[in-house]
């Protein structure tokens, strides 16, 4: 756990992990507010949250989250829906540092769990929010993904749960992977240092 934490020097490790979470965070907004600009159905705004709690702990990871909900709203001018689903990031990071303390990013069977564990709950909760908050439209891309499930016939929050359980599996997943792969290399390097320590 926190396999970048310890890699960065302590002399630096403060003012690194403050520097490290505040771009996160802008660069979560940016790519968030570059997808809706785009027209992308997917979120992609929570992938550094993903990995700051992955790699450097929960609360950074809580603090990215917080974050980048705030620069999503300063880059698309403050039009006040997107800062109520800080929630969601909350969530993610919450979920993401508790799964990787429990080793699921070791396993591909665990790695896939991780993906449907925090895409189900980024689902439910974005579906909650949009349902009694918004009364179901966010303006976002993934309404439209929405609005053709409420036309099979399903009710609002149903159709925000469902649109959006496919949205976060790709949205979620590529940042699970890409954690898994920088979280792998680390603890690869990590084990090498002991291993060299020990018997060298």
């Amino acid at each position: 756990m926190m396999v970048l934490y310890y890699k960065i020097s302590k002399k630096y490790r403060v003012p690194s992990v403050i520097l490290i979470t505040i771009l996160s965070g802008a660069l979560n907004g940016f790519i968030g507010y570059t997808n809706q600009l785009w027209e992308f159905p997917f979120f992609f705004d929570s992938t550094f949250t993903i990995l700051v709690a992955g790699l450097i702990g929960l609360w950074p990871g809580l603090l990215v989250g917080v974050l980048s909900n705030f620069f999503f709203e300063l880059f698309a001018g403050f039009p006040g829906y997107i800062f109520p689903f800080t929630i969601v990031n909350i969530i993610t990071a919450s979920a993401t540092y508790f799964l990787v303390r429990k080793q699921f990013i070791k396993t591909a069977p665990g790695l896939l769990w991780m993906i449907i564990i925090i895409a189900l709950l980024n689902a439910l909760f974005g579906a909650i929010i949009v349902s009694y908050v918004f009364g179901g439209i966010t303006n976002q891309p993934v309404d439209s993904v929405v609005k053709a499930i409420v036309v099979t016939g399903q009710s609002l929050f149903t159709s925000a749960f469902l649109g959006r359980i496919l949205v976060n599996v790709v949205d979620k997943g590529v940042g699970i992977l890409i954690l898994f792969l920088i979280h792998r290399r680390l603890s690869r390097e990590n084990g090498q240092k002991l291993y060299n320590s020990q018997y060298k």
